[in-house]
């Protein structure tokens, strides 16, 4: 059998699987091939298996197949057992075929989340704030309606979400224009993936977006008026000016209306105001005036100041419009420029030139002089024109354009014609002023009396008249001149003069000239002769024409018995008369006898020429005070007036020596008795014993009358002061000196105190035998030599040094007389010892390798607190000067005692002592004068030294003494009141200021410093021996027991 086939091409193409990667996958398989996305050759007729792989949260939910380039889908089988597989026959194509697998969400897996995340509004500088399901986009202040309208608004929701408008419009994932308007919120829903294909309305959120504008911070003036003018904005500068027109009144600016144009929602106010300004108010300003302005935004916080001024346009105005000088207007032709004044005719240069003168200008126009730096002031200033002389003034607009007025001054005629002064005038002498009479048209001179006709041609007339004005002799051809010329009169000679003004008009005078009487009135010169015919006289004289004194002062010495018969010549004023008090004629110009007495005042009175006009002159006549101030002789008297002794002088000491012969109740007589006198002759006014009779104020009679009674005892002196009639004085000293026959020499006296009780006394006499002695208050009178053998106290006495011990002494100063009297019974001279008060520091002991010498002249004596030292004791010195001296300031000083040695000056009182033997002496000086102020200064009886020069005191108290509590005594010279005052306890633990009050009105301070001696080595060291507790020296607790035993002198 035959068997015929018949072949065709069997048709084939490529199946490929595809799927949503993001959802899953799918592949591709024919008969038993291994699945894949792409099959490259599959016939037709075979059976394509496709097989789907959903993602996590997917479905499949069909098949597409199509073969390229048509839109006819294949029919595919779903598997039934597997819903993921389905299966196609390939059809007869040669195009390739694509299988997509179609997946869904799986709504079960569908996600709730409907959260709006972010939202983005495009529009630069743009804001979100969010706050729970309301959002708040902030756009810039400028952003406009259209703008925001126009932008793009984009959210950010949960994933698989979307957002959906009220109308349901799904809004796009990129944004769209927002169309939105500012301040209205818009409510958008976000739909959750499960509320969209679930349907599940819960699974979706509403959120509300609202847009706002920010504040603006734009804060500045874009704008201004000030009525019709616009201002001129500097927003670098921040200024606001305004120039108004040049004829704007100042008032008128003031009520102008501001307005200002800001920026958009700003506001603006004045500052420190309180309310925002109100556009078209009245600016309230004035002319360059300036005035801050404040801007603020719209934010409340941004803000910008302006300060706004007002000009106004520099004026062209250069016209003066007025002119005074003085009260006098000007004529102004403003054609021509020209200024002129007309000024009364009796204006000088002077006068115009002091007139103020006063111009008004065009509003803000200056006027100068020309050439001038400054502008003429508007209140005027003095004119400094002359007449006729035109000057150029300058007036200057406000904007510079200037004008030239030249001013001229003319003056009136002068109608003046009076004569103003007449005067003539000696040639090279003095002048007359006339008396003018206006009213009677007179001129009348009045010369001194003794003018002469003579004299009166001789002189020169000369006038003055009005301004302008000129004058001549009646009848003469031509003008008097100006500055005069000989008159040519005669005395009472009257003579007419015409004065002619400047405008012609005329007045005639009658000149006249007289003599006057003198009121000369002065004593001119006075002598006071021997006698008539005498040309020199004896007497000097002085006139006082201030206090209209004549005083004649002869000679010291003169013989002024016949002084009445003396001539007195008096010369006066010229035409004058003098007279003496209670005399009925004048005094004669030749003078005649004065009967005046010395020092008796006598009135002379000058009557001058007029008979009305005196003057009184006190005359005396004096006589030199002498200087003389001698004494010449001093005698020693009996009650009978029989000369004892007379004195020798030698310096200015008189020393009476007694023979040594004179009876012994002689010898205790003098210087005691009522009936020994002393009888002194001097020359002088007065006398006067130191502490004794002054012949000045005494009732017995002088000196040298031989009447006052002897004051000074044997081996002692007095000073007497002899007073000058001048009142200066002389100071003498007079002395009686006795030596008993074989009378003992006593010497080297001294007494240092060993406690408050008792002293060692030391002396030195020239021959053995016994002593006596007598103890006194210190300053007490001496003791009589018969007195001081009749006391108790007495001892043995060597040749040589003799000491012995007083131990019933009181602690004050003590004065003891000694007398020896030798075997062979002469008796000493009493030998006065000064017993020191306990205290004063004579009790340091006299130890050291060195020496003390005192060597003082006469005039005082000095001690010191030890007359033996060590090198760096210190020493203490106390200088008391006699009556009637002072140490001349400075002049305490020591010397080393060897050749060549230093002399160092003695300070304060006190020196350390130096490696060597000193000698301590000093100057005595008269104390003619007492120091004005502190005089003395005296602590328990210790004298301080007083230094008026420095004004400042020192004294030195004994070791132990409490200065806390001390009461000064104090002298004083010329002080009202002192403070503190003496007698006033005062504590001195430190220097003290006392203040004197003078008497003549001023103040003196003092400087007082008080030390206390440290005492010994010993005491020293005794102070320093302490109770450990409270510090109290042992010796203190020591001293109180006295009672009960006796312990050395340190306790």
């Amino acid at each position: 059998m035959a068997v015929t086939a018949n072949f065709r091409e069997r048709a084939f193409a490529s199946v490929t699987a595809v799927a949503d990667a993001t959802m899953g996958s799918a592949t591709v398989a024919v008969g038993d091939s291994t699945p894949a996305e792409t099959q490259s050759v599959v016939y037709e007729g075979q059976t394509v298996t496709l097989t789907a792989t959903p993602g996590n949260r997917y479905t499949l939910t069909g098949w597409e197949v199509k073969a390229a380039g048509s839109d006819t889908l294949i029919k595919v089988t779903t598997d039934a057992e597997d819903a993921n597989k389905a299966t196609f026959t390939m059809p007869a194509t040669d195009n390739s075929i694509t299988a997509t697998a179609i997946f869904a969400v799986d709504p079960d897996k569908a996600s709730p989340a409907c959260v709006l995340e972010d939202v983005e509004l495009a529009i630069p500088s743009a804001s979100v704030e969010n706050k729970g399901t309301s959002y708040t986009i902030t756009v810039p202040a400028n952003t406009d309606a259209d703008t925001l309208a126009a932008a793009v608004l984009k959210f950010t929701v949960s994933e698989y979400a979307d957002v959906v408008t009220a109308d349901g419009s799904v809004w796009p994932e990129d944004g769209k224009a927002c169309s939105m308007t500012l301040d209205t919120p818009v409510i958008f829903t976000v739909r959750s993936e499960k509320c969209r294909i679930g349907n599940d309305d819960t699974a979706k959120a509403d959120y509300t977006i609202t847009v706002i504008r920010a504040k603006s911070t734009e804060c500045a003036i874009e704008s201004a008026k000030l009525g019709d003018v616009v201002g001129v904005l500097d927003q670098a500068k921040k200024t606001v000016t305004f120039t108004v027109p040049a004829d704007t009144e100042d008032s008128a600016v003031t009520n102008m209306p501001l307005t200002f144009a800001c920026s958009q929602y700003a506001s603006i106010k004045l500052k420190d105001a309180e309310a925002d300004w109100v556009n078209d108010t009245a600016c309230g300003m004035k002319l360059n005036e300036e005035k801050t302005f404040v801007v603020t935004a719209e934010d409340g916080t941004t803000t910008a100041v302006y300060t706004v001024v007002i000009h106004r346009a520099p004026s062209d105005k250069k016209a003066l419009t007025g002119a005074t000088l003085g009260d006098i207007a000007a004529v102004i032709n403003e054609d021509s420029h020209a200024v002129t004044f007309t000024v009364p005719a009796d204006t000088t240069d002077s006068k115009l030139g002091e007139m103020i003168l006063k111009f008004t200008c065009s509003p803000r126009a200056t006027v100068k002089l020309k050439d001038a730096e400054d502008n003429w002031p508007a209140a005027g200033l003095r004119s400094g024109l002359k007449l006729g002389v035109p000057a150029t003034f300058v007036v200057t607009a406000e904007n510079v354009d200037t004008q030239e007025y030249t001013v001229t001054v003319n003056r009136e005629k002068s109608t003046e014609k009076a004569i103003t002064e007449a005067v003539l005038t000696k040639t090279g002498g003095t002048s007359v002023k006339a008396d003018i009479s206006e009213q009677n048209k007179t001129i009348t001179f009045t010369l001194p009396a003794g003018t002469t006709d003579a004299d009166v041609a001789a002189m020169t007339l000369k006038f003055t008249c009005s301004q302008y004005a000129s004058i001549k002799l009646e009848g003469a051809e031509t003008n008097w001149p100006a500055d005069g010329q000989l008159c040519g009169m005669k005395l009472n000679e009257a003579k007419t003069f015409v004065v002619t003004a400047e405008n012609d008009g005329t007045q005639t005078y009658t000149v006249l000239i007289v003599r006057g009487k003198s009121a000369a009135k002065e004593i001119t010169s006075a002598i006071l002769l021997a006698k008539a015919g005498d040309t020199t006289s004896p007497a000097t004289v002085k006139i006082d024409n201030a206090k209209k004194t004549i005083d004649f002062t002869l000679p010291a010495g003169s013989d002024t018995s016949k002084l009445g018969e003396m001539i007195l010549k008096l010369t006066v004023s010229d035409y004058a008369t003098v007279k003496k008090s209670g005399d009925t004629d004048n005094w004669p110009a030749e003078g005649k006898a004065c009967g005046m007495k010395l020092d008796t005042p006598v009135i002379f009175t000058v009557t001058a020429e007029d008979g009305k006009t005196t003057q009184d002159y006190t005359v005396t006549i004096t006589r030199t005070k002498s200087t003389t101030k001698d004494i010449t002789a001093v005698k020693l008297l009996n009650a009978d007036k029989s000369v004892i002794a007379e004195g020798k002088l030698s310096g200015t000491t008189w020393t009476i020596t007694l023979p040594s012969d004179t009876d012994k109740a002689l010898i205790n007589k003098i210087g005691t008795s009522t009936d020994v006198f002393m009888q002194i002759n001097y020359t002088g006014v007065s006398l006067a014993q130191a502490e004794g009779y002054d012949d000045a104020t005494g009732i017995i009679g002088k000196w040298s009358s031989g009447n006052v009674m002897c004051g000074i005892s044997p081996n002692s002196s007095k000073t007497f002061t002899v007073t000058a009639e001048d009142g200066s004085t002389k100071t003498y000293t007079v002395e009686i000196k006795y030596t008993a026959p074989n009378a003992p020499t006593l010497s080297g006296g001294s007494a240092t105190r060993s406690s408050k009780t008792a002293a060692t006394v030391k002396f030195t006499s020239s021959e053995a035998g016994n002593y006596f002695y007598k103890v006194v208050d210190h300053g007490a009178a001496a003791p009589t030599a018969d007195e001081i053998m009749k006391s108790t106290t007495k001892g043995t006495a060597s040749t040589g040094e003799i000491t012995f011990t007083l131990s019933n002494l009181t602690e004050d100063a003590r004065d003891i007389y000694i007398v020896v009297v030798s075997a062979a019974g002469g008796e000493s001279a009493p030998l006065k010892v000064e017993i020191p008060a306990y205290g004063s520091g004579s009790e340091t002991p006299d130890t050291g390798k060195f020496t003390i010498t005192i060597n003082a002249p006469k005039g005082g004596t000095i001690t010191t607190n030890r007359t033996k030292a060590d090198k760096g004791d210190e020493i203490i010195v106390t200088v008391k000067p006699d009556s009637g001296y002072q140490m001349v300031e400075g002049s305490l000083t020591y010397s080393l005692a060897v050749a060549g040695g230093e002399t160092v000056k003695i300070t304060g009182n006190r020196f350390t002592m130096p490696a060597g033997n000193v000698t301590i002496t000093c100057k005595w000086e008269t104390a003619t004068t007492t120091a004005k102020g502190i005089t003395s200064f005296s602590i328990s009886g210790v004298v301080g030294a007083v230094n008026n020069t420095t004004n400042t005191i020192t004294i030195t108290l004994p070791r132990g003494t409490d200065v806390t509590k001390l009461t000064p005594v104090i002298a004083t010279n010329g002080v009202k009141s002192l403070t503190p005052g003496s007698g006033e306890t005062v504590d001195f633990t430190n220097a003290v200021t006392y203040t004197a009050a003078m008497e003549d009105g001023s103040s003196k301070t003092y400087t007082v410093t008080v030390y206390v001696d440290k005492g010994t080595l010993a005491d020293q060291f005794w102070d320093k021996l302490t109770d450990f507790a409270t510090q109290v020296p042992w010796w203190e607790y020591a001293k109180h027991q006295q009672s009960t035993s006796k312990y050395p002198k340190y306790w």
